[in-house]
This record gives C-alpha cells, sequence and structure tokens, in this order.
C-alpha cells in the first residue's frame, strides 16, 4: 500500500471515530443532561378520540315505504380546541365572522358552538366570576359537548359555492372543512314527525348512564322524542373511531388507528303511509272549518289550536296511524337552535307543536266516557240492561241543576236510546246513586267501592298504556282517595291564593273553599266524572285502546308502533310485540249490549248528521260523539269509533280541542279517516279490503325493500265484498 492510501485509510478512520464520538456524546446530553427536560415535552403530548357517526338506519311503514332515511348533505364543521380559543383570542373571531358571513349563521352563535360546554364547577366558577365584575352571567343557548378534537356541524345543505370557496380558501378559514356527509332525510315531510320525534346532540350528563350507559360519544346525536328516542340503539349503528396523536397545542399530528363504522338496524313500523296522511289531512281540515264556523251564541269563535287522530288495530294492539296537530318539521334539528328561534318556533306561542296531542295532551272526555260510565252503572246495579230510565231535560243533583245538552229532555228512555241519544241526565242520577252508597261507607269507616273509577282503570284510563313513545302522560281519574292526596299537596297555596288581592274575589272565594274542604269528594264532582267532565281527563290514544277492548271483546293492549328490527343486511334481528295487559271485566251480554247501542249513533244518535249519505251497506261503523266543557273555553271535541261492526278491525279516534260540538267537527273527521282506509267516496284505498299487510316487507342484500309478498286476504264486510275488485285495482303501493 503506498504513503498516500495509508494516509487516507488513517483520516478516514479518524473522522469515523470523531462521527461516532459525536454521536454517544449527543446521546449521553439527550438522556442525561437533557432527559428530564425532554421527558417534560414529550409529556405534553398525547393522543385523542374523533368519532364518525355510523349511518343511521331506516325507518320504515308496514309495507316497507320509507319515512325516514338518510341523504347526502355539504355540511360545514368547525373544530377549534380550547386551547386555540384561549390563544388565539384576537384571529378566532374574524375566521368566524367571515365564515358566519358566508354560512349566514352569526359569529356569535358560532363562538358558543365551538366553545367546549363548562362543568358544573366551571359554571359556578364563571357566575361569581360575573358577579363579582357587577356582570350577569347567561348561560350560553349550546356548547361543544364533544371531544376538542372532534369538528363541530354549525351548517348543513350549505351550496356547493360555499363550499368550494372555504375549500379553497383555508388560509381565511383555519378549523373549518366542508366535506359530504350523511344526514337525516324526511321523504313525506313532516308526516307523523311526533312519531318520529328527531335528532339532538346528546349532554354530558347524559353519557355514561342511563340509556347511554354504554357506546355513546359526547359527540353523538342521539334521538329525542319519538320512536328515534326508544328505538337508538337499534338505530344508531357503531361510530367510527380514529385514534391520533395530539400535540401540547392539541392539534392532531398523525393517525395512530382506525375503526370504521357500523351501519344502524332499520326499523319496521306498524304505521301505515296512506292511514297515516288520511289521518292529517282530516284532521288539518277539519281544524280549519272548526276556525270557520261564525260566532256561538256566546259570540266565541272557535280557535281550535290544536287536536289528535289515532287509528290502532283492534285485533292485534297495533297502532297504524297516530297524528297530532300542530306539527314540525324534523329535519330542522339538523344542527343547533337559538334559544330565540326555538321560542319562535316551538314555544308557547307557537302551539307548541312538539308535544304529541294524541299522547301526551290530557283532555275531559265528554260523553265517549259513557263506555267507562254505563258498564260501571250496570255493573253496580244502577242500570240493569232491560230497564227503562227517566231522562228530564235538567236533574236537581245536591244545591245545584245539571242539565243535559240545550236543556233537552226524552222521557223515558231504554239504556240503549240513553247511549244513542247521550242523555246526560240519565247518568246524573247513576251518579247520585253511587255516591250516597259510597258515602255511607265512607261514614262507616268502610272503604267505598267507586265502581266508576274501578272500571275506568280497568279500560286503561288513570295510567300510561306503555306504548313504545317516550313521555306519555297518564290522564286523571279523581277518587277520594286522590282528591285527599292532592289536598293535602296543595293545601298552604289554596291558603295562600283565598288572600292574595291580585285574584278576583271568585277567585279567591274558590280558594279559601279548597282551602277548608278541599279534601272533600262532593256529588257534584261524581256527577261529573260520570259524563266524562270535571277532573277526568284522557289521551286520545287512552281513548282509542279503550274503545278497541270493547270492539274486540275485551282484551286490553299495550300498544306498539314499532313492528320490526331488521339488519343491514336485511336479516330479521327481532320482532316487537304489542302486549295483553288485562281484561275488561265487563260481562259478554252487556259488551254486546253497549256495542249494539253504539252501532246506531251514526245512523240515528248524535253523529246522525255527520254520517248522513255514508256508505253503510259498504261498511257499518259504530261511535260515540264527545262535547267536553271546559271552563274559560270552547267545547272539546271527541269521536270515538270502531268497524267494521260485524267483525272490528279498526279503532278510529278523533279529538279537536275547542273546536265545538263533537257531532259537527269530530265526527266527520273520522268519517274521513274511514273513507282514507277503506277508499270510500271517492277517495283511496290505504288498505284495498281493509286488510294490513300479513308479513313484514321484503329487504333486499343491495338495500332495497319492497312490501310484504302477498296481501292478506279481505276481512268479512258484509255487504262490501263486491266493491272489492275496484279497491284492488285501485291498489295502496304506487
Amino acid at each position: 500500500m503506498s504513503d498516500r492510501s495509508r494516509l487516507r485509510l488513517a483520516v478516514l478512520q479518524l473522522l469515523v471515530l470523531s462521527l461516532v464520538g459525536t454521536l454517544f456524546g449527543r446521546l449521553w446530553y439527550l438522556q442525561v443532561l437533557a432527559g428530564d427536560r425532554y421527558e417534560r415535552i414529550a409529556a405534553d403530548n398525547g393522543r385523542g378520540t374523533i368519532a364518525e357517526p355510523a349511518t343511521r338506519g331506516r325507518i320504515l311503514d308496514d309495507l316497507g315505504r320509507p319515512l325516514v332515511t338518510n341523504r347526502t348533505s355539504l355540511v360545514v364543521s368547525v373544530s377549534v380546541s380550547k386551547a386555540d380559543l384561549d390563544r388565539e383570542k384576537d384571529k378566532i373571531p374574524a375566521v368566524l365572522k367571515r365564515l358566519g358571513a358566508l354560512i349566514k349563521v352569526s359569529p356569535a352563535l358560532l363562538k358558543e358552538q365551538v366553545t367546549p360546554c363548562l362543568t358544573k364547577a366551571e359554571q359556578a366558577a364563571e357566575e361569581r366570576k360575573k358577579r363579582k365584575n357587577g356582570e350577569k352571567y347567561v348561560k350560553p343557548s349550546t356548547c361543544n359537548n364533544g371531544s376538542p378534537l372532534q369538528p363541530v356541524p354549525v351548517a348543513t345543505d350549505v351550496p356547493a359555492d360555499v363550499a368550494y370557496r372555504i375549500l379553497e380558501h383555508r388560509e381565511d378559514f383555519p378549523g373549518v372543512e366542508a366535506k359530504a356527509v350523511a344526514v337525516r332525510a324526511y321523504p313525506q315531510k313532516s308526516l307523523a314527525a311526533h312519531v318520529f320525534g328527531y335528532l339532538g346532540r346528546i349532554s354530558a350528563e347524559e353519557v355514561g348512564k342511563g340509556a347511554y350507559r354504554t357506546g355513546y360519544d359526547p359527540s353523538d346525536l342521539v334521538g329525542r322524542g319519538g320512536i328515534e328516542e326508544v328505538y337508538d340503539r337499534d338505530l344508531k349503528g357503531v361510530s367510527g373511531l380514529q385514534t391520533v396523536s395530539v400535540n401540547r397545542l392539541g392539534r392532531v399530528t398523525g393517525v395512530v388507528d382506525t375503526r370504521e363504522a357500523s351501519p344502524g338496524n332499520d326499523l319496521v313500523l306498524s304505521l301505515d303511509m296512506g292511514v297515516q296522511q288520511a289521518a292529517e289531512r282530516a284532521l288539518a281540515d277539519w281544524m280549519a272549518y272548526a276556525r270557520s264556523k261564525p260566532p256561538d251564541t256566546r259570540g266565541r269563535l272557535s280557535p281550535a289550536p290544536s287536536g289528535a287522530a289515532v287509528v290502532v288495530d283492534v285485533k292485534t294492539g297495533r297502532i297504524v296511524a297516530l297524528a297530532s296537530n300542530p306539527t314540525f318539521d324534523p329535519a330542522r334539528f339538523g344542527t343547533p337552535i337559538p334559544t330565540a328561534e326555538f321560542e319562535a318556533r316551538f314555544g308557547e306561542q307557537a302551539g307548541e307543536p312538539l308535544v304529541s296531542r294524541a299522547v301526551q295532551g290530557r283532555f275531559a272526555p265528554g260523553s265517549t266516557f259513557k263506555l267507562v260510565s254505563t258498564a260501571a252503572a250496570v255493573q253496580a246495579g244502577w242500570a240493569p240492561l232491560g230497564g227503562t230510565f227517566n231522562c228530564p231535560g235538567a236533574l236537581k243533583v245536591g244545591n245545584s241543576s245539571k242539565s243535559n245538552f240545550e236543556g233537552r229532555g226524552e222521557g223515558r228512555i231504554s239504556l240503549y236510546t240513553t247511549l244513542v241519544k247521550s242523555c246526560d241526565t240519565v247518568y246524573y242520577q247513576f251518579a247520585i246513586d253511587e255516591w250516597f252508597r259510597d258515602n255511607a261507607l265512607v261514614q262507616q269507616k268502610k272503604k267505598p267501592i267507586e265502581n266508576l273509577q274501578t272500571m275506568a282503570r280497568a279500560f286503561g284510563f288513570g295510567k300510561r298504556t306503555g306504548i313504545d313513545l317516550p313521555d306519555e302522560r297518564a290522564g286523571v281519574i279523581m277518587d277520594r282517595d286522590t282528591r285527599r292526596k292532592t289536598w293535602e299537596e296543595n293545601k298552604a297555596q289554596y291558603c295562600k291564593d283565598a288572600e292574595n288581592p291580585k285574584y278576583s274575589a271568585y277567585v279567591r272565594a274558590i280558594s279559601r273553599e279548597n282551602c277548608a274542604e278541599g279534601f272533600n269528594y262532593r256529588l257534584g264532582d261524581e256527577a261529573n266524572h260520570y259524563v266524562g267532565q270535571g277532573e277526568v281527563l284522557v289521551t286520545p290514544l287512552q281513548m282509542a285502546m279503550a274503545y278497541a277492548a270493547l270492539a274486540n271483546g275485551g282484551t286490553l293492549y299495550e300498544p306498539r308502533i314499532a313492528k320490526a328490527v331488521v339488519g343491514p343486511t336485511g336479516k330479521l334481528v327481532r320482532n316487537i310485540a304489542p302486549k295483553v295487559v288485562g281484561r275488561v271485566p265487563v260481562n259478554a251480554e252487556t259488551m254486546a249490549y253497549m256495542r249494539n247501542a253504539l252501532a246506531a249513533v251514526p245512523t240515528e244518535g248524535t253523529a246522525k248528521a255527520a254520517f248522513a249519505g255514508f256508505p253503510f251497506g259498504q261498511l257499518a261503523i259504530a261511535g260515540k260523539t264527545g262535547t267536553a266543557e271546559v271552563v274559560g273555553k270552547q267545547n272539546t271535541s271527541w269521536f270515538a269509533s270502531y268497524g267494521p261492526v260485524a267483525d272490528p278491525r279498526y279503532a278510529v279516534v278523533v279529538m279537536v280541542e275547542q273546536a265545538g260540538q263533537g257531532g259537527q267537527i269530530a265526527a266527520p273527521a273520522v268519517r274521513q279517516i274511514w273513507d282514507g282506509i277503506y277508499g270510500l267516496e271517492g277517495h283511496r284505498a290505504a288498505y284495498p279490503g281493509g286488510q294490513p299487510p300479513a308479513g313484514l316487507p321484503r329487504f333486499y342484500s343491495d338495500g332495497n325493500v319492497k312490501p310484504p309478498v302477498a296481501p292478506a286476504s279481505p276481512v268479512a264486510l258484509g255487504a262490501f265484498p263486491e266493491a272489492l275488485p275496484e279497491q284492488r285495482r285501485r291498489g295502496a303501493f304506487a
């Protein structure tokens, strides 16, 4: 080897040794001298998660038609961490101002939406701080309940040019993204909105508790107020989850792991879109007619502010239609709603459209309650089926006189005619007999029998039906024990109101009486309750289930509106069936007698005018009108019915608040619904032949859904069969 080669080798060896020495020196510095510093920096880095919502399952009617589904929407989301809010106080308002102008949302609301929600402790501290500075703390109308890494949707259905503007000018919109995502769609607009409910963001208090104990993320949208809420776990699917690395500034630096989302299950209802449309249309038509009527004899107009309609299959307890008016657009709940807008759209001044009058509304039922009164009076012995009863125009009850409608008397009549003509004074006498008997028992320190209240509860009144919808109300059936408990709870307020100079002399006098004797169950109370007035309050759903029990021979169901859960691949997950919860304690003879009388109400009784010209030869129905008086308001209009008379299949009930007589508003609305079900009087048939589908819709792996494979055979309708071919030709599934 030459001297030059040896020199080059020596230089190379020296260079390698120098580099190795430098490397070891640097490692020693990092691990020993600077170890604590870099350990602190590493500790400032961490991981976070970003949820990707699963595609929510569809809600379908009994023939498989889509009622609630999903669609693609351009959604603008904002991702701003608390660190960003604290660190970039001066820059963020400008970004939100630019974004707000673009998507037409106020910058103040945008900031509320993206600001992380305060814990209770943080909220209390903020309130104290504001008070100390002489300021008032105002709780935000909305806030970001999810992970600070989770983008917060602030606008849906944005125009494409807006989305492109955001994407092309990212420097003007840091933390803002626009992309196509799946959102809830309502092909039938507001149809059955109270049945479905809507979607809303889960709250911090709900995550990990109750129904949301497992499987929920703070950023999830969950069902509120309807089927979406009750079957949320079935519909929601499993969210995708992206685990990301985050630096100490709260910014994402990389993706660590990804879990794909799994779509939710579909939900098939027993509700039929055609019958629901007929019910909602009839309700809206006759509410509008009530408002158009001239003033009554006292100069009062009918505001008809709300109403409800229920159609139930009496043989199965399944709900076929459930309508409430006023209604709402569930699509509006795609993004947070400011408090002021919420009040304007859904508050008291707007008629509280989120309240389902069918399930949550409580109303005096008037004479439709004579279903209960008649059964109770027969059971007690006051009303033998073969007897006759005096029906004067008025009857003295205690110290007051109570009258029939318009003071009309009928002379001596049978119980049959009493039901057909709706004679109140006959029922007042039943009430007198029952009250004196029970009062004598109370004076003897014995338990009162209270046939009326016992029978009412046996028919399902005074308690929830158990329908698979949230927030159902139980109604009120007042008795002696309930009256005393109510008085004990409210005595202090009664006594306080009695001395309040702001109230009128009349109100103070009533309050004084309630203060001193409000625990008494009076004769007048019993008389009112026997005709469905006073403190008897029921829901339209309860009334429908009670008439269904009469129609089917006494079986009381816990109703269901959902029919089956079906997986994303079309495989049946489970069936959902109504439950039998009892038998009405009325013997077969009394049942038959009552059904016979109610069959005459539309042809010769209080609903005769409403059903004039109706094709009873094709479809005979039975029913009862109700006109419930409400202090300071117009009468509540009711009609409860079932049919066909020979072999009942459906019960149909309509209630319209402050609309007038039952025979003038509710009864013709019920007639229109029957027309829609069977295709009578020029209407298209929702159920040609009257039968609901026998099975479930057919599901296919490509997502398509078709009606059940074969229609059910027609029910026996007496004279109706010759019309069946025409009904079949019209069809129900266009």
